[in-house]
């Protein structure tokens, strides 16, 4: 039988229930039921797993060289702009996918007769959206890969490589170069692992076969990987709406994207124990101080049992940062699923702790859409969503305790702070947890610090799109400043008018103009002209950084006249972005500032307003290439934690050029990961 092709994807197609299970290319995660000590299996159980395997990496080869095909010919005005080359169903190569798929099925046929019944081997059900495919066989197991495979895969691409307008030959060369990348380190990621995997069924030595590379060619994989990658640059990578707009960026998120791909493409085909019902993508309910309710989105990661015991675990709660990518909500149709933070959350699980990323209130189905936002204020409504993830590890995911550290990373730095704080607002959701830590990396909680410092970096930037795009940014955060001062848990563009309290409050920062594009970008669906690539589908402009300026343009005209910030901002808005300048002293208004925006920044930023600390110790973690390094900033925070009675402190600063925002949890670097798995060593003994 002919796999079937699945209906496409797009960024506005389905349910969340519907793509809660796609993680990224060729992944798919089945429950399984297969645990004990390793041992070697029989020759039919080696044979049916290995060449299922080899299969599977075949069709998953296939899919990306048929996509990179399609793109460049594409971006060459080859084929129509209108193809969405991420999509099996319209790439000119589908006949070679599909073969690829049936080759898996053969595989099957061929070669598991005489295996032992799938669910001895862990293959016991299929994942959403492929879960209407029985585990019956091998035939079945291996229709349910193809499936996920497929589904997963037009996701990922969607996400990495995008679909930019078309024809471009400077985007499409930077593309490609993209492709190749992951396309080469997840390959040979794939050989190694499975080959190391195959060794451990005939004759098991207690290899790690997830992570093993004795012989260094995954490290020399991913060295030719960023090789690759480097011949991008940032201009392209603007045009491309992928991952990162700099090189350093889409470096890493391209390599963890085929690690994360490789990985669970090992975890699926070869299941093993560890994890529990608990693991995966859920919503939860954050009952808010003003009786609302949020929907929120969590992904859980379990430590192996086979290695770490069957638990309880100490939960690590991790929240991420913000830009202004992450204002509105990009994924109104489906849960806002990473492969980056589900690999960070994997790494803190295999160091034993059950870890929850938390994707906040403003994204997924449970939010709003188009038109209204609900604001993550990086206070009370951010911080009592991290708490209600930790009291769902506690009580609901099945093997969590009470013994909590909260980590943030960036602007999850400020929810990490609070959540570990005395604040009353939050003490109904700590009762039962007992928090042995906090963790602050790439930040320090600090809204004054951190906008002089977006607003100093986007005006040093030579590029000609940093400006305006920083501009837009400010514009989203005195609104988010803003509602979070009169205690909104949701905006609609209709709050933004003038004569409505809160369009008054703002246009007492921001121009008319600035408030134009506020609402414009943020709030109102792509204008008429701009060139968002196809499948962007009912979103703001904002959710893409391509789209943003395709949307300014088609409006305005050139983004070369974008104009200064005193365009935007009237002069209270500019003292409050700029107000941090700790060579004059200015690094607190104090607590009885007058001016609203002034006041909120200084409320809302826990190095100022903690007044009493739960965790016994804390780490904090902010490097030098980092873009957000603020040695005043730092020195503030540190000095703050110990005055709060955190004992001990630590706070070392990596100087090495690698060490950049993103790169705090990167395994392959030391940047912080080491310092970051010491201290919940440390915190959970």
């Amino acid at each position: 039988m002919t796999p079937e092709v699945l209906a496409p994807y797009s960024r506005d197609m389905g349910s969340g229930t519907e793509l809660r299970a796609i993680r990224a290319l060729l992944a798919v995660v089945l429950v399984t039921a297969f645990v004990g000590e390793a041992q070697a299996l029989s020759p039919d159980d080696v044979r049916c797993r290995s060449r299922m395997a080899k299969a599977v990496r075949k069709l998953g080869v296939t899919f990306v060289k048929q996509s990179l095909r399609c793109h460049k010919a594409r971006m060459q005005g080859a084929v129509p702009a209108g193809t969405d080359c991420n999509l099996v169903a319209q790439m000119p190569g589908v006949d070679k996918v599909v073969r690829a798929a049936e080759k898996v099925e053969s595989a099957a046929i061929k070669h598991c007769a005489g295996a032992s019944a799938p669910a001895v081997l862990g293959y016991a059900s299929c994942p959403a959206p492929c879960a209407s495919i029985a585990i019956t066989d091998y035939v079945s197991v291996a229709r349910c890969l193809v499936c996920a495979a497929q589904s997963g895969g037009e996701r990922l691409l969607t996400d990495t490589l995008g679909s930019p307008p078309a024809p471009n030959v400077l985007a499409g060369k930077c593309q490609t170069n993209i492709a190749k990348a992951f396309l080469k380190y997840a390959d040979k990621r794939m050989k190694e692992q499975h080959g190391c995997q195959l060794r451990e069924d005939l004759a098991p030595s207690g290899a790690e076969c997830l992570t093993a590379d004795p012989k260094g060619n995954i490290a020399a994989a991913r060295a030719q990987s960023d090789a690759k990658v480097a011949k991008c640059d940032s201009a392209s990578l603007v045009l491309l709406d992928s991952c990162s707009l700099s090189v350093p960026g889409e470096q890493g998120c391209v390599a963890t994207a085929a690690e994360t791909a490789s990985d669970d493409l090992f975890a699926a085909l070869f299941p093993s124990a560890g994890g529990t019902t608990g693991d995966g993508y859920h919503e939860i309910a954050v009952l808010q101080p003003d009786g609302s309710t949020d929907t929120m989105t969590i992904y859980a990661a379990s430590p192996d049992a086979g290695v770490h015991g069957p638990g309880p675990y100490p939960v690590v709660i991790y929240g991420g940062g913000q830009n202004h990518l992450g204002v509105a909500n990009c994924s109104p149709e489906a849960l806002p699923t990473s492969s980056s933070h589900e690999a960070d959350a994997q790494l803190l699980a295999d160091a034993g702790n059950l870890t929850v990323f938390v994707r906040y209130r403003n994204r997924g189905p449970g939010a709003p859409g188009l038109g209204s936002i609900r604001f993550r204020d990086h206070w009370i409504f951010d911080t009592r969503g991290i708490l209600a993830a930790a009291q769902w590890a506690r009580t609901e995911h099945g093997s969590g305790s009470g013994d909590v550290a909260f980590l943030g990373l960036s602007m999850g730095t400020w929810s990490a702070l609070w959540a570990a704080s005395t604040e009353p607002a939050l003490s109904d959701l700590q009762t039962g947890l007992s928090i042995r830590t906090v963790i602050m990396a790439a930040e320090t909680g600090n809204h004054f610090a951190n906008s002089r410092g977006r607003y100093d970096e986007a005006l040093a930037s030579s590029s000609p799109v940093s400006e305006p795009i920083g501009v837009l940014a400010a514009t989203s955060f005195f609104a988010d400043m803003a509602s979070a001062a009169m205690g909104m848990t949701q905006v609609d563009a209709a709050g933004l008018a003038a004569g409505q309290p809160l369009g008054d409050l703002l246009r007492g920062y921001i121009t008319e103009l600035g408030m134009e594009i506020l609402v414009a970008n943020f709030f109102e669906a792509v204008p008429l002209g701009a060139d968002c690539g196809v499948g962007y589908g009912n979103l703001p402009p904002a959710c893409s950084n391509a789209c943003l300026l395709a949307s300014y343009e088609a409006t305005y005209g050139s983004i070369e006249g974008f104009g200064m910030p005193s365009d935007y901002f009237l002069p209270a808005g500019l003292a409050a972005l700029t107000y941090w300048d700790p060579p004059t002293g200015a690094t607190d208004p104090g607590a009885g500032a007058t001016d609203p925006a002034l006041a909120t920044m200084r409320a809302g930023s826990p190095v100022y307003a903690v007044a009493g600390l739960r965790a016994p110790r804390a780490l904090s973690l902010l490097n030098e290439a980092d873009n957000h390094y603020d040695a005043d900033a730092r020195a503030l925070l540190v000095a703050r934690l110990v005055a709060l009675g955190a004992s001990p402190v630590t706070a070392p600063v990596h100087t090495a050029p690698e060490c950049q925002h993103s790169s705090y949890l990167d395994p392959a670097l030391d940047c912080g990961v080491n310092e970051i798995l010491a201290e919940l060593a440390a915190a959970f003994p």
